[in-house]
């Protein structure tokens, strides 16, 4: 984009998750690019168009911790970019306060996360949109976390999915004013 010199990169392939919502998980398997290939495309996309900015437009950038702090790090000889990516609860669950400072504080600058969230009601985020176990927990321990270190999040919502009553609607609303609190 040349008006916010962002450009969109995948470094992986598909998603472990099997969201109901999501064709990705069911229909791509997870599947990480070696990091050579990476290095070689970022040079290259960055040879053709400067960037200042780079999303990871993976369906979730945080599925392994070393591979990350790897994939980071190959953005250093492109001095001041900044990045921003997909994650899920699930997995930023896994990594600690000093994990998210570590990769905060490396040499590209982390403008955001996305951690998809989608629904505040129990029943449709374990149940019907299949996004595991105490996701909801999860979310909230991730927003937590994110915030002491110092990282923005940027979530999404999903209305209208099938089997969605009002009364998960008012909940998705108060948990989302929860989550703002936090």
């Amino acid at each position: 984009n040349p008006e916010t010199g962002r450009a969109m990169y995948v470094a992986h392939y598909g998603c472990p998750a099997r969201c109901t919502f999501c064709a990705t998980g069911h229909y791509r398997k997870w599947t990480a690019k070696p990091l050579e290939i990476v290095g070689r495309d970022l040079q290259q996309l960055y040879n053709l168009f400067p960037f200042k900015q780079i999303c990871f437009f993976d369906a979730t950038l945080f599925t392994r911790k070393e591979r990350v702090r790897s994939i980071i790090d190959l953005l250093d000889p492109y001095g001041g970019v900044k990045w921003m990516a997909d994650a899920r609860a699930v997995e930023l669950n896994k990594y600690t306060l000093d994990d998210l400072i570590e990769i905060r504080d490396k040499k590209a600058e982390l403008l955001f996360l996305i951690v998809g969230l989608e629904t505040g009601s129990t029943y449709i985020a374990e149940e019907i949109m299949k996004k595991g176990r105490k996701h909801l927990e999860m979310f909230r321990k991730v927003a937590g976390l994110l915030r002491e270190a110092d990282i923005k999040l940027i979530s999404g919502l999903i209305f209208g999915i099938p089997g969605e009553t009002p009364d998960d609607v008012r909940k998705t609303i108060d948990f989302v004013s929860d989550i703002r609190d936090i």
